[in-house]
Order: structure tokens, then sequence, then C-alpha cells
């Protein structure tokens, strides 16, 4: 199975399959991974706004690290043959895009 580490509004799950969201629990994690990419989920829920983006370059740029580090985590963790990648797509700051700040 190949998966995507993105997050989305309302994804407290932000694992994704080619045919969607995997459900809760898929791919099978410790349970302090699955804490730390519902944390990092969760972050962006309450931080990243869709009209303006993060309130400033630092925690955009420390969500991007921390997402990479996941990413990676996961990737240890995966069964034989399985993938993932992660999907950075949240780059706008405090109402600019990333390129302009």
């Amino acid at each position: 199975m190949r998966y995507r580490l993105m997050n989305d509004y309302s994804a407290d799950w932000p694992l994704w399959r080619d045919d969607g969201g995997a459900p809760d629990g898929e791919p099978q994690l410790p349970e302090w991974l699955e804490a730390d990419i519902r944390q990092w989920a969760a972050t962006f829920e309450s931080l990243y706004s869709y009209e303006t983006g993060w309130p400033d370059a630092r925690t955009g740029e420390e969500q991007r690290l921390k997402g990479e580090r996941l990413a990676g985590a996961i990737a240890r963790e995966l069964s034989l043959g399985d993938s993932i990648v992660f999907a950075h797509w949240e780059t706008n700051v405090a109402g600019r895009e990333s390129r302009e700040v």
C-alpha cells in the first residue's frame, strides 16, 4: 500500500491512500507515533487558517520539519512493500505565499 502523510482540514488522522483517507489505525503504528501524528494534525487544525496560512514563518517551518520526521518514522514501521510520502502543501504564512515571506 502507498500512503501519503498530508494535513487536511478536519482530518485528525492525516494519512491517505490512493482511494482516500486511511481509516484510524491504518497503517498499524506504535501508540507513541500515532499520538505524535495526531498532535501534528491538531496543530495544523488549530493554527493554519484557510485565509492566511500559518501565523508566522517559524511555525510553518517547524510543522514542515516535523512532518518530514514523522514520515521517516512511519516509513520505518511499515510492512514490506508499503511506502509513505510526505505531501506538504500548507505554505502560506500570514497571508502571503512562502516565497514572498
